[in-house]
């Protein structure tokens, strides 16, 4: 779908390089520009990190010398996205910046991705997903107060969503240009999108504190899922239990038989019922402690109800589901590869292709853009490619 689109990635660890895996898996080039060093996460999180840079091609510049940006400008001249993510004024120093490259390249999609924005007093502050998502509103359980102590999140959800976003924008930007001609510099903030994921379902609770909702309402009233949440079995096993609709409240109580709740007018709706989430959580916890977890999951589906199971790591590369949908295969190494969350007849090849070695596609692409062995090694004596050469 992206087939002839290239990408400069000068991305690290999470989320720019999630952003260009997607445009990888759609077909599109993506040449890493790495610093000497590499990217941190080759040391912090291999897997994830092979995941990620399959397809990829790496080369090495140092952007602290001229030569190294005198390189990344000829590239910028021949791309069509460029994503960063720097802390914002870094990539301007860098010789990175919109500015600077746009006038290399017009048609330039430029997407930056921070934790806090180009703009705004928290811009320059350090920040990681678990940070974006506290500001978010992500750890405070629904609730208008943070709770007293707080949970990691398992899941980095911050990076993958904004990564997400940026993969977005980059398709959209691309479209727009094929009338406009004109690229355009894209600004994706990690903290807006932590606030955005984490509030969409809360509107009660924001109207309330901003003094345009029920002021007679407690905190737990308007916040209370009573049967939304994560409930343990008689097996110590978990079960995501997401009923809503009075429809499957109406199957729930037949599958617990719990006959005489059906009876109450004042739990026949949604509203209702959160009125009363305490008795009804506790109810149910009550139930579910007396059968394990996969006798639970059958009364649930023969109820056609909306019940999962909570899976561990193991469990999730054995689920029939996921199996059935191709996220998991083997590469030519023989490791598990995870693959981008994208439809199997869109999927580029690229995906179950090997990670590339810190460098690798170099001195390739110092040919492709122009650049003899003369220049290259007067470049590699210029410090272009790092301290040692590259």
């Amino acid at each position: 779908m992206l087939k002839g689109v290239t990408v400069l990635d000068l991305s690290l660890q999470l989320p720019g390089p999630y952003c260009t895996a997607l445009l990888a898996a759609l077909g599109a080039r993506v040449i890493k520009v790495e610093p000497p060093a590499g990217d941190p996460a080759r040391e912090l999180d291999p897997p994830m990190f092979r995941w990620l840079a399959a397809g990829k091609t790496s080369i090495v510049l140092d952007l602290r010398t001229s030569p190294g940006r005198q390189v990344l400008h000829r590239l910028a001249g021949r791309a069509d996205v460029l994503v960063e993510g720097f802390r914002p004024g870094v990539a301007d120093r860098l010789g990175a910046g919109y500015a600077e490259l746009s006038a290399h390249n017009p048609g330039l999609v430029y997407i930056a991705i921070s934790g806090y924005g180009q703009t705004g007093p928290y811009r320059q502050l350090p920040g990681h997903d678990l940070n974006y998502l506290g500001v978010g509103g992500g750890l405070s359980a629904g609730t208008p107060e943070p709770p007293d102590d707080g949970e990691p999140i398992g899941s980095p959800i911050v990076d993958l969503a904004s990564g997400s976003a940026a993969a977005l924008l980059a398709a959209s930007a691309l479209l727009e240009r094929a009338s406009t001609r004109r690229g355009q510099y894209l600004d994706v903030a990690m903290a807006d999108h932590a606030a955005y994921w984490s509030c969409i379902k809360a509107g009660s609770v924001l109207e309330a504190v901003a003094g345009e909702g029920d002021r007679g309402a407690s905190p737990a009233e308007l916040s209370g899922e009573p049967t939304y949440g994560v409930f343990r079995a008689a097996d110590g096993k978990f079960l995501s239990i997401a009923i809503l609709e009075d429809k499957f409240w109406r199957r729930l109580c037949r599958a617990l038989g719990w006959e005489d709740l059906l009876s109450r007018p004042e739990l026949a709706s949604y509203a209702g019922r959160k009125q009363h989430r305490r008795a009804i959580v506790a109810r149910l916890k009550a139930a579910l402690s007396t059968r394990p977890r996969n006798e639970w999951l059958d009364i649930f589906e023969a109820a056609d109800l909306p019940v999962a199971p909570v899976n561990g790591y193991r469990e999730v590369l054995n689920d029939p589901q996921l199996t059935a949908r191709g996220l998991f295969a083997t590469d030519p190494a023989g490791r598990l590869r995870l693959l981008p969350p994208l439809p199997r007849s869109v999927r580029s090849a690229a995906c179950l292709e090997e990670a590339p070695a810190l460098g690798a596609g170099t001195r390739a692409v110092l040919d492709e853009i122009g650049y003899d062995l003369r220049e290259q090694a007067a470049l590699r004596a210029a410090g272009a490619f790092g301290p040692d050469g590259g």
